[in-house]
């Protein structure tokens, strides 16, 4: 049985790196339930990791393995960006 996910594209930031990549959790999922989950890894496919400043790639590859002890921010990019508890109304 294949389970449906859905990609969602972030930027972590550790003490010393910028890394952007896909998550993937299960359709209509969050990000904040990746974290939530409690596993000690975070799987990030398609990324690229930055020094800090943003500056330089460091390295890329098909998936990296994240330790939740090593990040220190996430940024959801793209679709869930746009998603946002404010209104234009007054």
């Amino acid at each position: 049985m294949k389970i449906r996910q859905d990609s969602i594209q972030i930027e972590v930031y550790t003490r010393d790196q910028r890394i952007t990549g896909k998550v993937h959790v299960p359709k209509g999922g969050r990000v904040s339930d990746l974290l939530n989950a409690g596993k000690e890894f975070i799987p990030l496919t398609e990324f690229k990791a930055y020094d800090i400043g943003g500056r330089e790639i460091r390295f890329y590859g098909k998936l990296i393995l994240l330790n939740r002890a090593s990040v220190v921010g996430i940024v959801p990019l793209g679709e869930e960006l746009l998603e946002s508890s404010y209104s234009d109304e007054v």
